[in-house]
């Protein structure tokens, strides 16, 4: 009985203490032990490389029109800095559903992500939708949902509706504010021609409109309406972002038009050519991207191309302009016409890029890009031109 006893005395003494056998710990994230003792038996782990992860994106049903037609809401990024953008809250003004569905794609493509980095954008493209089947201002009820909402200055009855919030579609407007609490509001309108807003926001209107050609002015605040209600009474910036009556309805046009206006109003108070830059100095840093095959290049365009590399766009621009120019060789209008083409890629100027691509190909319809340089994978913070680079060349080479 005694030894019995001993036996199990002791068997749970090794186990209490350990004895048995060595516990190994987990690595941290970090790849350091989780436990202060010895590491001698820690598994070895290898370092995670580093990754852009595609922002969290979304989409709901934020309301229901009195038609039972969805209004739908998309969300793309994460961070404290909201910006939220409506479009057709009038049915008769839908260029602005054209524009946000076009911001939406530009922001998932990966190119574009570093932009969101703590900034969450949240898009209403299409507000009023049974006005837009009907292609009348009001919804079916004939109330303008920019006049039913609960500011001070509100009216009662007739097109402003019988109550504040009255109609589903204000209500949706609404619900986004107090769910998402954006930090600015832009309103994609189709009327003014300029660009109006309320609340704190003259400094915003004034950045944005450096980016288009629509001047800024101040209108004023209608009763009820949701200037009133989200800039003068809530304090929250909000832009009427009137494009002209007449704007153009094709999606690449009216992009090239006003596109970069919404993404500044994305990145304010932030300057969208510093923060452009940056993310076309991390493309060009990437070493190999594009390597000559051509003998004998002038020392001018090896400088050139230097400041390629050092993302000093504007000197590397001048140089090769002219050495696309006036360079007697060929091979050497054929290098600078490329790297041109980088350049405006860098900048996401697809359209310059496709000129430069164009002339390149002109030069020699039969050329091809191995012909001209090695163009190889380059990947720096998980991005790469390659594939764009070649697609589009092999693109425009095919159309000719």
């Amino acid at each position: 009985m005694k030894c019995k006893v001993s036996f199990v005395f002791i068997l749970s003494f090794i186990l209490l203490t350990g004895c048995a056998g060595k516990k190994s710990y987990p690595p941290s994230e970090t790849g350091k032990p989780t436990n202060i003792g010895s590491t001698t038996d820690l598994p070895k782990t290898e370092p995670e490389k580093k990754k852009i992860l595609s922002p969290p994106r979304g989409e709901e049903n934020i309301g229901v029109s009195l038609e039972g037609h969805p209004i739908k809401c998309f969300v793309i990024g994460e961070g404290r800095d909201v910006t939220l953008f409506l479009g057709a809250m009038h049915g008769n003004e839908q260029t602005g559903t054209v524009l946000a569905h076009k911001l939406y794609t530009y922001f998932r493509k990966k190119n574009n992500w570093k932009l969101l980095e703590g900034r969450k954008v949240v898009l209403l493209p299409e507000i009023n939708p049974d006005g837009v089947r009907r292609g009348s201002r009001n919804n079916i009820n004939g109330v303008d949902i920019n006049r039913n909402f609960p500011a001070e200055n509100r009216k009662n009855g007739g097109k402003h509706g019988s109550a504040p919030l009255s109609e589903p579609e204000a209500r949706a407007i609404d619900r986004a504010i107090k769910e998402h609490n954006p930090t600015r509001i832009i309103c994609l309108r189709q009327v003014l021609g300029c660009i109006d807003y309320d609340g704190p926001a003259g400094d915003l209107a004034a950045h944005m409109g450096k980016y288009c050609d629509l001047s800024v002015k101040k209108v004023g605040s209608q009763p009820g309406s949701l200037g009133s209600y989200a800039g003068v009474d809530l304090g929250i910036p909000i832009i009427t972002f009137g494009m002209h009556r007449k704007a153009t309805q094709e999606p690449e046009a009216l992009w090239n038009q006003y596109g970069k206006a919404l993404v500044s109003a994305v990145v304010y108070p932030s300057s969208i050519e510093a923060i452009i830059k940056d993310k076309a100095k991390v493309k060009a840093k990437a070493k190999g991207k594009f390597v000559s095959k051509q003998l004998g290049i002038p020392r001018h365009i090896e400088k050139a191309i230097g400041h390629y590399h050092d993302a000093e766009f504007d000197k590397a621009r001048s140089v090769l302009e002219k050495a696309a120019n006036k360079e007697t060789r060929v091979a050497n209008r054929q290098v600078a016409l490329m790297y041109l083409a980088l350049i405006e890629m860098a900048y996401d100027n697809m359209e310059k890029a496709d000129r430069y691509i164009i002339r390149l190909i002109g030069l020699n319809p039969d050329v091809e890009l191995k012909d001209i340089g090695n163009i190889a994978p380059s990947f720096c913070e998980g991005e790469d031109m390659t594939p764009d680079i070649v697609r589009r060349f092999n693109s425009l080479k095919s159309k000719r």
